[in-house]
């Protein structure tokens, strides 16, 4: 039972030692293919997308049982029901509006500032579950009303330093998927033995600094296997031509 929850759980807190919604990324990026027919016909993309709104205000994921353990397949319908749209969008070759570069730091700057608020509201209002499924889904629709803005942001800073490193990363991506929970056990017993404890109580900084040594441990272990992997490949024996 808790080896299930190590692996599958989401309530390691202040961080998510699976990364969930990385895993959920990973496992919709396999069904890419059943996503690019469903996204080739708009009747169908709006019957899937009523059906996922739906599946989402009965269960947040998608749950399957082993026993009496519940196993989650996926943890957010919601990925699935934005990641379908962005993909019919790109399929129908729909783009978002162009603005200003001026209009576009502003309206994300406003975004960011409702984003917190609405972040302080959740916090002060505490409510339950079935409720803040649907200030979820708000948050999300809410984002693709600013996705213009966000869209022309990302080619002002295509030069940067940032959206370089980004770029550099990328290819260690799914690596980083195959090895984080490696690294999660190794991580998680470093904590233990050092006698470190970080909660939601914990200041603020704490929480940040833990997660940003935890997701640079990550990157660094995927890199470290992926760069042992393409070494290793040049012991193997050649293909006979």
């Amino acid at each position: 039972m808790s080896t299930l929850k190590g692996i599958f759980g989401i309530d390691r807190l202040p961080i998510n030692g699976p990364l969930y919604f990385l895993r959920d990324l990973f496992l919709i990026c396999c069904c890419v293919t059943v996503i690019d027919m469903i996204a080739r016909c708009r009747f169908v993309v709006i019957c899937v997308c009523v059906a996922l709104l739906y599946l989402n205000f009965q269960n947040s994921g998608l749950i399957m049982r082993w026993g009496e353990q519940p196993i989650a397949i996926l943890y957010r319908v919601d990925m699935v029901f934005f990641f379908l749209l962005g993909y019919f969008f790109s399929v129908q070759g729909i783009k978002p509006r162009k603005i200003d570069n001026y209009t576009a730091f502003v309206s994300v700057l406003f975004y960011g500032l409702t984003m917190l608020s609405v972040a302080i509201a959740i916090s002060l209002i505490k409510p339950a579950m079935a409720n803040y499924l649907e200030y979820r889904w708000s948050i999300g629709f809410l984002a693709l009303c600013f996705l213009p803005a966000f869209m022309t942001l990302t080619h002002m800073f295509r030069e940067t330093s940032v959206y370089q490193l980004l770029l550099r990363l990328s290819p260690y991506s799914f690596m980083m998927f195959l090895t984080h929970l490696i690294f999660a056990v190794i991580f998680t017993g470093a904590v233990s033995n050092l006698d470190i404890n970080i909660t939601l109580t914990s200041a603020l900084l704490w929480q940040i600094v833990f997660f940003g040594v935890y997701l640079a441990g990550c990157i660094a272990f995927a890199i470290a296997v992926r760069k042992s992997l393409i070494a290793a490949r040049r012991f193997l024996p050649s293909k006979a031509t």
